[in-house]
C-alpha cells in the first residue's frame, strides 16, 4: 500500500505584516496627542484646533491669514455656517457640511486696512446644526495693530 503524504505550506505571515497596522495606529495616536498639546482643542460639540490665537503685533494695511481645523467627532453630519463679527474678518468655509468623523481647514483672514492702532480681538462665529439642535462655536483672533 502506497501512502501519500501531503506536505502543508507554511501559512505564517512575516512579523512586519502583523505589526504594521499596530505601528500606524500608534503613530497616529501619538500625532493626535502631540497636536492637542501644541494647540488648544476647543469647541462645544465640534473639535476646533487653532480656534484661539494671538498673532502679536501686526502692521497696518495687511491681510493676515490663519487656518483653523474643524473636526466632527460625532457619527452624524453637521451643517456649518460662518459669520464674522466685523467687516475686517472673513472666514472661508470649503464645505457647508462636516461629514461624520471627518474635518477640514477653515481659512480666516483679518484685514488691518484702516483699523485704529491698538489691541484688537476679531471673532468669527460658526453656527452648527445637527437635526433640530443648533449651537455656536467661536474662532477668536487677537492681535495688536501697529504702524
Amino acid at each position: 500500500m502506497v501512502s501519500e503524504q501531503v506536505m502543508g505550506r507554511d501559512t505564517r505571515q512575516p512579523f512586519w505584516k502583523h505589526a504594521l497596522p499596530l505601528l500606524l495606529i500608534a503613530i497616529g495616536t501619538v500625532w493626535l496627542i502631540g497636536l492637542g498639546f501644541r494647540s488648544q482643542v476647543s469647541g462645544e460639540r465640534l473639535w476646533l484646533i487653532g480656534a484661539e490665537v494671538d498673532l502679536g503685533k501686526v502692521k497696518r494695511n495687511q491681510v493676515i491669514s490663519h487656518r483653523v481645523w474643524v473636526f466632527n467627532p460625532s457619527l452624524r453630519s453637521v451643517q456649518l455656517e460662518a459669520a464674522a463679527a466685523c467687516g475686517c474678518t472673513v472666514a472661508e468655509l470649503p464645505y457647508r457640511e462636516v461629514p461624520p468623523l471627518n474635518g477640514f481647514p477653515v481659512e480666516v483672514q483679518v484685514s488691518t486696512w484702516g483699523l485704529p492702532i491698538g489691541y484688537r480681538e476679531s471673532v468669527v462665529g460658526l453656527t452648527a446644526s445637527l437635526g433640530d439642535m443648533r449651537w455656536q462655536e467661536q474662532v477668536v483672533i487677537r492681535l495688536e495693530v501697529v504702524n
